[in-house]
Formats: C-alpha cells, sequence, structure tokens
C-alpha cells in the first residue's frame, strides 16, 4: 500500500505532497483542486508494471476529458503542469512521463520510465492517428469514474462466474444478511438478487435508494482485493440518510479484503458520514482525510491533512472541510 504522495508537474499539480496516506482515504476541494487529477495519476501509477496499461490510463484520461480529439500533441501536452514540454510529471520519484521530441524523426512521442525494485524500464510510444483511441480492457486499475451508467457491468464481468461472486455477496450482507445470490444485466446494469428461502429472484433496488450506488462500490472492493480501488464522486446518487452504509461497507470490507481506498467528494453530508464511521473504535488508524485547496501564497494546489479527531472536532463546530 502506498503510504505517501508527491506529484511533480502533472496537469493542475506543480509539486504536491501528501505526506500520510491511510488504507481509506477521502478526498476533498472545491471545484478545480484536482480531486479527480489525484484520481486519474493514481490510475496511471496502478498501471506501472504494464506499458500497455500506462498507455491506456493516460488515453483513458484524455477521453473522458475530451481531450482526445484533434490534435494529438496537443491533447498530449495537457498532461504536464501549464502544458510545459520536456519537464517529466513525476510519482514518488518512481514514475516519469515525458513528452519529448524524438531528435531521429522530429516527431514527437511519450516516455514513461518506472522504476522499481531495482530495476528501470522504459517506455516509449510515437503518436499515430487522427485521434487518440484506448481499449479499456488493457487497463490494469480499478477505477469507478463518475457518471459511468454501466460501470456495474464492466465490473461485474471481471466477477462472474468465479469465486469472486460469493464475496460480492458477502459484502452486501451488511445490507441485507438473506442475499445469496446475484446477477447483473450487462446491458443496463441492473442486479437481481436471491434471497434465502425465497423462491423468486428480487430487484436489488428494492431494498432502498441508492442502491445500485452501494452495488458499485461492493464489486470495486471486490474487483480490487489485495490492490488499490479509486472511485470518483463515491456518494454519487445516494441519499445523506444512507451515507453511513455506505462507509460502513468501505472500512469494514477494504480491511477484511486489503484493499487500499482513495474515494472523491465535495458533499459535506458524505464528509460527516466519513469521519463518523472512521472514528469508530473498530476502524481506528484505518481513515485518512484529504483536502485540497489552492495556496494563499501563490495559487498552486496544496494538501490539507486532518487527523480523524480533527475532522471530528471540524465536523461538530460546522467548519469549512470540504
Amino acid at each position: 500500500m502506498l503510504d505517501h504522495i508527491h506529484i511533480e508537474n502533472f496537469r493542475l499539480f506543480k509539486n504536491l505532497d501528501i505526506p500520510k496516506v491511510g488504507q481509506v482515504n477521502l478526498i476533498t476541494g472545491k471545484n478545480n483542486s484536482g480531486k479527480t487529477t489525484l484520481l486519474e495519476m493514481l490510475r496511471i501509477w496502478a498501471n506501472r508494471f504494464s506499458s500497455v496499461g500506462i498507455n491506456t490510463a493516460i488515453d483513458l484520461m484524455l477521453i473522458n476529458r475530451g481531450e482526445a480529439n484533434g490534435n494529438i500533441e496537443e491533447a498530449y501536452k495537457t498532461i504536464f503542469y501549464r502544458y510545459e514540454e520536456g519537464i517529466p510529471s513525476l510519482f514518488n520519484k518512481e514514475l516519469s512521463i515525458a513528452y519529448l521530441r524524438d531528435p531521429d524523426f522530429g516527431q514527437f512521442l511519450l516516455s514513461t520510465r518506472v522504476n522499481t525494485q531495482n530495476q528501470t524500464n522504459v517506455h516509449r510510444r510515437m503518436n499515430s492517428g487522427p485521434k487518440i483511441i484506448a481499449n479499456p480492457s488493457n487497463d490494469n486499475s480499478f477505477y469507478v469514474p463518475a457518471g459511468f451508467e454501466l460501470i456495474n457491468s464492466h465490473l461485474w464481468k471481471k466477477i462472474k462466474l468465479t469465486d469472486k461472486e460469493d464475496k460480492v455477496c458477502e459484502v452486501l450482507h451488511v445490507i441485507e444478511p438473506g442475499i445469496e445470490r446475484i446477477d447483473i444485466d450487462e446491458s443496463d446494469g441492473s442486479a437481481m438478487v436471491r434471497l434465502k428461502n425465497s423462491p423468486k429472484p428480487l430487484p436489488l433496488k428494492n431494498f432502498g435508494e441508492g442502491m445500485n450506488r452501494l452495488l458499485t462500490v461492493a464489486l470495486g472492493l471486490v474487483s480490487a482485493e489485495n490492490d488499490m480501488l479509486l472511485i470518483d464522486e463515491i456518494d454519487l446518487g445516494l441519499h445523506h440518510s444512507v451515507q453511513r452504509l455506505l462507509w460502513e461497507i468501505v472500512f469494514q470490507k477494504s480491511k477484511d479484503l486489503n484493499v487500499q481506498v482513495f474515494a472523491t467528494t465535495h458533499s459535506s453530508d458524505c464528509v460527516q458520514a466519513f469521519s463518523d464511521v472512521a472514528n469508530k473504535p473498530e476502524y481506528a488508524g484505518l481513515g485518512n482525510y484529504i483536502r485540497l485547496q489552492r495556496s494563499k501564497k501563490d495559487g498552486d494546489i496544496v494538501a490539507v491533512d486532518y487527523e480523524m479527531e480533527e475532522l471530528e472536532s471540524a465536523m461538530d463546530l460546522n467548519l469549512e472541510t470540504r
């Protein structure tokens, strides 16, 4: 698991330092403070053992942001802080991404360097084609973007007919202990569940508002067992009344499945629910709260780290935390 984050020259981040991260990390901040950008860099990092995976993660980032059409050179420049060519983006001094002009062909190329376990791998990719196209199946990360309606279908394809099906049901027992089986319609992402001693399956949505989003979190946690899960706008579509249940699932199952979670929100209700659950004795030491904001000194994005007790006090006093 990551225990710190240091990013240089990546999109909004000139020099972002997060000296401490936990097992369950909630990231907040105002619009354009870099919440999604932080997840995007973590997604690229999660693909560090595969050159195809790194390129796919970068391309998906540009496609999702609507920056992949038109001039490819200009699209790749958006990866870097203030579009500066030749100055690499760095992650924890172990991953470097640079956009350079090839001296032999005069063409721009994307160069990634990964330093792991005393081994250095350099991958170079020439630009080709009129626009950027990516195959999501080459992405080795477990990333849940905001607003992707078919995310449950996407995650389910990797789980169905494996032992992990039972683990999804185990996560859903936090919602309904009687759930024995689950199936997901890959065309629309809707879920049906079968209860113990029940003759016919029932739609999961019958169990209350926001169940599909809770299912997304469950699928993500099981998919990312012994790895890292990234969720943008984790509380999307959830009523405030079920957000403590959301965090109960995340804290309990990330611990059971050994998953490191990074999630974003801009909701004070979500922060309050996170604080309530993170401060429970059984989850002591698991939670970490990170607020991204612009420095008053130079306008660069910086991270403000809260201890869980400090967050609880700030919420009690109704201080600004997001």
